[in-house]
């Protein structure tokens, strides 16, 4: 079942950056370990860690 999973993104708002599987399949907090365990934003939803400008998500 998770290899046909798919996340509908939205505003991200649902989506966990480090610990959900939205990118390739592997979760970002398994695939960067020593990233996650420095990173002060471990909590954070995807919709948290980054912005708008225009039509470009940064």
């Amino acid at each position: 079942f998770d290899k046909i999973k798919r996340w509908r993104i939205g505003n991200g708002g649902e989506i966990n950056f480090w610990e959900d599987v939205w990118i390739r399949e592997e979760s970002l907090m398994h695939k960067v370990p020593w990233v996650y365990v420095n990173s002060k934003q471990q909590s954070y939803k995807l919709a948290n860690m980054g912005c708008w400008e225009g039509e470009d998500w940064h």
